[in-house]
């Protein structure tokens, strides 16, 4: 969670002259996704830069607006001394000539060069920033020549090493004794293989990089593939049965480790891990030392020769283990176990093919190059591999459907555009020239696969691996990625290659499945591969989930690698399937089959078991269902939870073995201690429940006679009517088996020694009929409202017998148990606070503070509420997503310093606009047409995802440079658009907070983030949603993930406050929102009161405490809270208040103890006085501050 501090050079190339805090706070909310140069890390290493700093520690000394982070222009004093301009004349009198010449080269037409560079980019690039991107990009990415030299030379001296190996003697393969005197545990663990067999270790054939690195294909981060072929000598013809080849290879690489870990020069570490995650096939992962150390990591693989054993041995339909059947007839195929020893022994061929056809080729290995980027920051390497994009490339080009002479533009656009148009698991592609009868056909390979791809002696099927669900996903990504170069308007190079687009953000829920092979696999030597299971647990989901699925993925969560002197872990596969939902279908409570009478419904009958029964619709027709009960927008979003879990429990066996990651969030906005905590959900029911109260009291209201002016609009603006409360509040404030209250008449008192329960008063914004007699002076205008009033509270408490009070601004209504406080909007009072009257009677209007504030709350306020509600209609996740991100926030003792529609307007975007997370529409991905209309840009469909976009959003935006633009009902053209982001980049230099949110109602973007939040509050927070995100993903991800406790990304880190604040729970009026568990009783959802009783409404002691500690120490420290219920107040000292003594001033006494001047006859100076503060704070919060932490140093309260 640290900010990187770099050094920053001005323009002379001296270091800037800028405090260190605020390059901390910069540093933060620059572009995440910027790649560093190689030299740039090397010279942070060298100057040994700390990046432990966290930047937030000093929020005094860091300017609150970033004015000074753009040159300011001139002022018009400045302007004005300026000397005149030369003359054409004195400048050639003077010798300028060369200036002459270079202003009049600026005026010439482009040359034929340029003509043809700029005719190049609009015919071969998506655009000229595209052009520059992808330019720029590559030269981050590309390896340097010193850097290559170093890994040639390591390849040599590695080379070098091997071939020193001594010879081994002759071991039976089951004897790892002499592995164990060599501190190395054989990598292949299975007891399968034919243990009558002999190994022995003897210098290998040839040792020859492979992979990227052999055909060019060379950038940071790279991984280099070297492979050994081992002798025909240490194998046998036979070997290729029952894994007796697996062993050998295995022992083969084992003791090539034993002897590689004493060559302390050439390698750091050593370590096993899978080849695509096959246990059978342990490959060497070493990390090197010296400067290649950390940069590039060696793999080792261990391949057996060309001609080991006849390729029609090794076809799809033969058995290379025989033990599997008990009779010879009932030998079953092994394709996969006979794809894992022909891929070793095609492996060298397949490589150097590539390297034929893709040799000289530079813009095809850039674009490779580009494609790999996409391909990580999608997660696809672990559902596909770089391998089979390569190699598709290379069918590309041998097909004519790629040039050399193509721009990097074309070809990952051609590349992405032909596997969108794919179909490999119907109609089969192949490397093989179309001539002489190849060793297997495409045809007969689907017998035996899924997927097909055959290299180039069509005996071996590259996608062997490869599922029908991870295709899926791999096609349905290149079909997005064209869309996202197709639509116009957004920046789709961040899009595609900078934004990490992770595994869990993509779909609306994600399975994860543990232990499947012990699971799915009934005899132990039996072929069986991960893509076995997945294609059967995949088949199983689309027939169970029906219409309610639009996509389902696939992956194999990677094994872990290992020291090579522990054992190999268990061949336990982990899959991952995620899941893309048709709404509103996938919230059906019932799935409806056949008819009764129809020959499918004993299908269905047998695929649903018990679940399946005969029901009679009311149009009479009678047909097989299941019904899922759901009683809550939060049970119904579970329901295809619920299908999976009986399909994978009662069809598939997997009970107990894995995760569904759905709701494991909404916890922190859920109420358990409630008696009936389902009735309230995660909120929908009760915000609801307050919208019903407010249609209501909107009827009332209309139905009021006599009135000076009738009620013309009625509106509620709270963050509950935007669906946008994390807790919305419930009828009648709970009470439960507490006695919170005593009893005065008709008032309600706070009983000794706990706080009633917090229960809000909800805004609502009245629109009078227009009129033409309102008075033109402010203080008349507020005079009239107050007698209309307290009119209004007369006739509502007489009419209605509602219980009404009147104030000078509002009125406060109570209608079943829920407050309303009722304002009224006079459409001039705006224009009456900007009048300003100057001394000669001239009348102007000027924006002030309160104009402002005014014209947000009445005008700019109502619109926004009314488009929330508008997309909580059409996306029903936007309510839990929107109070969780809020929740969040709060939870890290933050949103006091945002404000609350700020947040809701950057969830919001997500749900407008998803740019990277489109989905499939009814139309099939790989149709003809056009793939903008296969895309439906939709937002997610479940809250916890689209939270998870929300800290993503967060923080990889480029908040200072960039406006966020939120389009709602694409009300702002491309036009308005543009020119807005040109307004806002003139004055961001003005601009208090880093936040432009542009809408339809604000297109300044900064009505609701004018001075807040402060770039130090955003800076952390940025750093907080990259923390949290990837604590999300690392535990719900995990192998463990049963065991995670999610709710730690909502844990404020307490060690960056100075002094924290403790406070009893029973004084806190929200207590039922802590995350921290409450109380023991139950508390009941509703309670009848007296009719005349006004409730005790908008009470929270921790709120009053806030005020007064920052009104008395507001020039000392900086206060947090989590205002749900948070138990502890985080207090960050200032450190311009603390680091030296100010002088001597009757109002700095406060909180301060006199020093001795540091010099004879110096004036005595004012210090903090650090124990006298926190008894202050023990005084102030008596009976709510239970106690004060600074370091080691606890005061505590004496009651």
């Amino acid at each position: 969670m640290a900010l990187k501090r770099r050094k920053v050079k001005d323009s002379e190339g001296t270091p800037a002259k800028k405090k260190a805090t605020f390059k901390k706070a910069k540093k933060v909310v620059e572009k995440k996704e910027v790649i560093h140069r190689e030299d740039d890390i090397e010279d942070e290493e060298e100057n040994g830069l700390d990046d432990s700093e966290d930047g937030f520690d000093d929020m005094e000394e860091i300017p609150l607006d970033i004015s000074h982070a753009t040159p300011v222009a001139k002022t018009t004093s400045q302007l004005k001394t300026r000397p005149p301009a030369k003359t054409e004349t004195e400048k050639v009198n003077q010798g300028d000539v060369s200036k002459i010449k270079a202003k009049k080269d600026l005026r010439k037409p482009p040359t034929s060069q340029e003509m043809n560079v700029l005719r190049e980019t609009e015919n071969l690039f998506h655009s000229n920033i595209f052009k520059l991107q992808v330019e720029e990009m590559l030269t981050e990415i590309s390896l340097k020549c010193k850097r290559k030299k170093l890994i040639e030379d390591w390849i040599a001296e590695f080379e070098e090493v091997v071939n020193k190996i001594p010879e081994s003697g002759s071991h039976s393969i089951s004897d790892t004794a002499w592995l164990n005197k060599l501190k190395i545990k054989c990598a292949f663990g299975s007891d399968c293989y034919d243990s009558s067999k002999t190994f022995q270790y003897l210098k290998p054939k040839k040792l020859v990089p492979i992979g990227s690195w052999a055909i060019g294909l060379t950038g940071k981060g790279i991984s280099v593939d070297i492979l050994i072929e081992i002798p025909q000598e240490s194998l046998e013809r036979d070997d290729y049965l029952n894994y007796t080849y697996h062993r050998k290879r295995a022992l083969y690489l084992s003791y090539v480790a034993a002897h590689l870990q004493k060559a302390s020069t050439l390698v750091q570490e050593i370590q096993f891990e899978t080849f695509s995650g096959d246990l059978s096939r342990p490959i060497l992962r070493i990390e090197p030392t010296g400067k290649l150390n950390q940069r590039v990591i060696f793999r080792i693989y261990a391949s057996a020769p060309a001609d080991l054993v006849a390729v029609e041995k090794l076809l799809p339909d033969r058995n290379c283990i025989p033990g599997t059947g008990t009779k010879k007839s009932d030998s079953k195929p092994t394709p996969l176990y006979n794809v894992s020893v022909l891929s070793d022994m095609r492996m060298s061929k397949i490589n150097q093919h590539a390297k034929e056809v893709l040799s000289s080729k530079k813009n095809i290995l850039d674009a490779c190059l580009l494609l790999r980027v996409w391909l990580r920051h999608r997660q696809l390497e672990e559902a596909t591999s770089m391998f089979v994009l390569t190699q598709f490339v290379v069918y590309l080009i041998e097909t004519k459907k790629l040039f050399p002479n193509m721009s990097v533009y074309q070809v990952v656009r051609t590349t992405w555009l032909q596997l969108s148009r794919s179909n490999w698991s119907k109609e089969g592609i192949t490397l093989r020239p179309q001539s002489g009868t190849p060793p297997l056909s495409v045809a007969d390979a689907h017998a035996s696969f899924p997927v097909i791809f055959l290299d180039v002696t069509s005996t071996l099927n590259l996608c062997a691996h490869l599922s029908q669900a991870a295709y899926d996903w791999l096609r349905w990504e290149c079909t997005l990625a064209v869309g996202l170069l197709n639509k116009k308007g957004i920046n789709s190079f961040a899009a595609l290659f900078i934004t990490p687009k992770p595994f869990l953000l993509t779909f609306d829920n994600v399975v994860i499945i543990d232990n499947v092979r012990e699971k799915v696999q009934k005899d132990k030597r039996q072929n069986y591969w991960p893509v076995e299971a997945a294609g059967k647990i995949h088949d199983c989901l689309v027939k169970g989930l029906g219409e309610r699925l639009k996509l389902t993925a696939c992956k194999t969560l990677p094994i872990a690698s290992w020291s090579v002197g522990q054992e190999p872990p268990k061949n336990s596969w982990k899959l991952a399937f995620g899941l893309c939902f048709n709404s509103p279908s996938a919230w059906e409570v019932l799935n409806k089959g056949p008819a009764a009478n129809s020959p499918e419904s004993a299908e269905f009958r047998a695929f649903w078991g018990e679940k399946s029964e005969l029901r009679r619709f009311q149009d009479g027709f009678i047909c097989e269902a299941v019904h899922w009960p759901a009683n809550s927008w939060a049970e119904r979003r579970l329901i295809c939870r619920q299908i999976v879990s009986y399909l994978l429990e009662k069809r598939l066996n997997l009970a107990n073995n894995y995760v569904y990651v759905a709701d494991q969030l909404e916890s922190a906005i859920f109420i358990p201690k409630l008696q009936d905590p389902a009735a309230y959900g995660t909120g929908e029911e009760a915000t609801m429940a307050a919208l019903e109260a407010l249609d209501e009291i909107t009827k009332n209201l209309r139905a009021l006679e006599d009135l000076p002016l009738s009620i013309a609009q009625v509106q509620g603006v709270s963050a509950t009517f935007r669906h946008a409360e994390p807790f919305p509040p419930l009828p009648e404030t709970p009470q439960g088996l507490i006695d919170l209250f005593g009893r005065s008449g008709y008032n309600l008192l706070p009983a000794v020694g706990a706080t009633p329960m917090y229960l809000p008063s909800l805004s609502v914004l009245l629109t009078l009929q227009t009129s033409g007699k309102w008075p033109d002076d402010l203080e008349a205008v507020r005079r009239i409202k107050a007698a209309f009033y307290i009119q209004l509270a007369e006739k509502l408490t007489a009419i209605f017998d509602l219980v009404a009070r009147a104030f000078i601004d509002h009125v406060i209504v109570q209608r079943k148990g829920y407050i309303f406080k009722l304002f009224i909007a006079y459409h001039r009072d705006v224009a009456l606070l900007k009048r300003l009257v100057e001394p000669n009677g001239i009348v102007k209007y000027r924006d002030n503070p309160e104009s402002l504030l005014l014209q947000r709350d009445q005008e700019i306020t109502p619109r926004l509420a009314t488009a929330l509600r508008a997309l909580h209609a059409e996306q029903p996740a936007f309510s839990v997503a929107v109070r969780l991100a809020k929740r969040w926030v709060a939870s890290h003792m933050l949103l006091e310093y945002l404000e609350e529609e700020a947040i809701e307007m950057i969830v919001a975007s997500l749900f407008v606009d998803s740019t990277m997370y489109g989905l499939p529409s009814a139309q099939e991905a790989g149709a003809q047409s056009s793939l903008h209309d296969a895309i439906d840009w939709v937002g997610p469909l479940t809250p916890q995802v689209a939270f998870f976009r929300f800290l993503q959003l967060v923080s990889c935006f480029d908040w200072t440079s960039q406006p966020l633009i939120i389009n709602f009902n694409n009300d702002l053209t491309p036009e308005e658009i543009r020119d807005t982001e040109t307004s806002v980049a003139a004055q961001r230099t003005q601009l208090k907070s880093p936040l432009v949110l542009v809408t339809p109602y604000d297109p300044s973007g900064v009505a609701f983030t004018r001075s807040t939040p402060p770039l130090p509050v955003w800076s952390r927070l940025m750093v907080l949603a990259s923390e949290s995100l990837k604590l999300l993903e690392r535990q719900l991800m995990a192998v463990d993930a049963k065991k995670v406790y999610v709710l730690q990304a909502f844990r404020p880190p307490l060690d960056a406050y100075n002094c924290i604040i403790h406070l009893n729970r029973s004084a806190i009026a929200r207590r039922l929102h802590t995350l921290d568990g409450p109380f023991s009783k139950k508390v009941k959802l509703h309670e009848q009161r007296p009719r005349k009783t006004l409730s005790i409404y908008d009470y929270e002691p921790v709120d009053r405490l806030l005020d007064e500690l920052r009104a008395a120490y507001a020039d000392k420290a900086r206060f947090f809270y989590d205002k749900y219920g948070g138990l502890v107040i985080g207090v960050m000292w200032i450190d311009k208040a603390w680091s030296t003594p100010s002088e001597f001033k009757v109002s700095h006494v406060n909180g301060s103890m006199l020093v001795a001047p540091s010099a004879a006859g110096g004036e005595m100076r004012l210090a903090p006085n650090l124990d006298a503060i926190c008894q202050d704070f023990l005084i102030m919060g008596k009976g709510l501050v239970k106690s004060v932490q600074c370091g080691t140093v606890v005061w505590q309260d004496s009651v």
